[in-house]
């Protein structure tokens, strides 16, 4: 994995280590980073479609609107949601249903996969993977 860029939409501190540890940083809209004075390597939105992977860790609100530029990109990545028998109804060929996710359960196996690979602490996805399911008690298995 390889890291080619970090986005934001202010200059503020955690810019300006990116910018002191050699990352491209890119504008996450048209107005982030005007006359900052950071080295500004392009859009966010003009590399999206070029990458495999985004760590997108913002505010939920923040967040909800991002998911607009992701579409299209894969999300297979929710094991943990739960269907539960109570929770499904079924009519004719319609299957019905509801499940919450609590966020922080998407976001810090992730995030923590993600810093590992970044850094160079593990170059491995699956070993990275397995560290932290192993740390964090998850498991493939509900039902034995």
């Amino acid at each position: 994995m390889e890291l080619v860029g970090v986005a934001d939409v202010v200059s503020d501190w955690r810019i300006k280590v990116a910018v002191e540890k050699g990352f491209p940083v890119l504008a996450s809209t048209a107005e982030a980073m005007h006359g900052a004075g950071l080295p500004v390597a392009g859009n966010l939105g003009d590399i999206l479609s070029t990458i495999d992977v985004v760590a997108d860790a913002t505010p939920k609100k923040v967040a909800s609107a991002n998911l607009e530029r992701y579409l299209g990109r894969p999300r297979g990545d929710m094991w943990e949601v739960g269907l539960w028998e109570d929770s499904l109804t079924v009519k004719g060929n319609e299957l019905f249903y509801n499940y919450q996710v609590y966020n922080q359960a998407i976001v810090v196996p992730e995030t923590v996969d993600a810093i590992r690979a970044l850094t160079g602490i593990e170059e491995n996805g699956l070993a990275s993977i397995a560290k932290t399911g192993k740390a964090l008690g998850l498991v493939r298995e509900f039902l034995g």
